[in-house]
């Protein structure tokens, strides 16, 4: 169908063209181009200001050194308890072993009080020993942590770079394509171009389909 507003065809080189049509299919192209730009633009916008990878990997860091300084608040906390039970094991035994005392009962307590004492050492040594290897396992994943965040850290101001160059350029394309549209709409009647823009909001971008039939340059709507 022709479009409201449209030229009367004409004929040149063997074909007959509709001038209006070529050109809101120009228009078309445009808008579509400066669509693809603007969605391109924000992307890349949103690249520049994303420092989520390394905000993550900070926290990251900051949780395993925190869980490090509590593993050594409880490695000393348990080093010092050991230190204890190893000082009354020793009393005990210079009691049981040193011939002070002779008395039964008092020996048979005291032989109750080493067991217990070596019991309970026993449970310390298995908590300080499971807090050492985790103190190893996390220390490794901090010095880990930490290479990458320095990776990140390094490989941020090339990144924003190479960034902040594609952001200049799609702006200056959008500027260019904002410029030619400009100069190209107001060529045409105001009911073409109503038509024109209520058929692109309604047709995704695409209001125009141009196509040659039989050597007749047509122009239909989208549907």
């Amino acid at each position: 169908m022709r479009l409201p507003g449209e030229s009367t065809p004409t004929v040149g080189n063997g074909a007959r063209q509709m001038p209006d049509t070529r050109q809101l299919h120009r228009l078309q192209e445009m808008d579509l181009g400066i669509a693809a730009r603007q969605a391109e633009l924000a992307e890349v916008t949103a690249r520049l200001a994303d420092e989520s990878e390394i905000t993550d990997e900070r926290d990251r860091l900051h949780k395993l050194e925190s869980d490090l300084a509590s593993l050594a608040t409880a490695r000393r906390t348990l080093e010092r308890a050991l230190g204890g039970l190893e000082e009354g094991l020793q009393r005990v035994e210079d009691r049981l072993y040193g011939g002070t005392v002779t008395n039964p009962k008092e020996l048979e307590a005291a032989e109750d009080e080493r067991r217990f004492t070596v019991a309970r050492r026993g449970e310390h040594e298995d908590k300080l020993l499971d807090v050492m290897v985790n103190i190893e396992a996390r220390d490794a994943l901090r010095a880990r942590a930490e290479r990458t965040l320095q990776r990140l850290e390094a490989e941020r101001p090339g990144l924003v770079e190479e960034v902040t160059k594609e952001q200049a350029r799609l702006t200056a394309e959008l500027t260019a394509l904002n410029r030619r549209r400009d100069g190209l709409a107001p060529q045409f009647e105001v009911t073409v171009s109503a038509l024109y823009e209520s058929l692109r909001r309604t047709k995704g971008g695409t209001a125009v389909a141009v196509v040659e039939v039989d050597g007749v340059v047509l122009a239909e709507a989208s549907s």
